[in-house]
């Protein structure tokens, strides 16, 4: 004789049920966080690329001011406004200009 013991089938359905939501929502975390990563990838690769146009611009800007603040061109530029070079200036010193004060 044999006995159907239908207890024991329930508890396989269940357990059965209980991993494929545990597959399913570990596959849904592996998903979100591998899509996660590569936007991360991408927008570092963007950074990196707008990060060297920047050094680009910068090179071309400093060129730029080194072109424009020569010596020669600024020597030119000083006596085009009447300005000459002394070989010893004197500078202003805080005693000198306090005692022209009180004179």
């Amino acid at each position: 004789m044999t006995i159907i013991k239908p207890h024991k089938s329930k508890n396989l359905k269940y357990l059965l049920a209980f991993l494929f939501v545990v597959f399913l929502a570990v596959g849904l975390v592996y998903i979100f966080s591998y899509n996660s990563f590569v936007n991360a990838r991408y927008e570092l690769k963007e950074l990196k690329k707008q990060v060297v146009e920047l050094q680009a611009i910068n090179a071309d800007l400093k060129n730029k001011f080194y072109d424009v603040v020569k010596s020669e061109k600024l020597q030119a530029l000083a006596l085009e406004r009447g300005l000459i070079l002394e070989k010893r200036p004197e500078y202003i010193k805080s005693n000198q200009w306090l005692s022209d004060l009180s004179r």
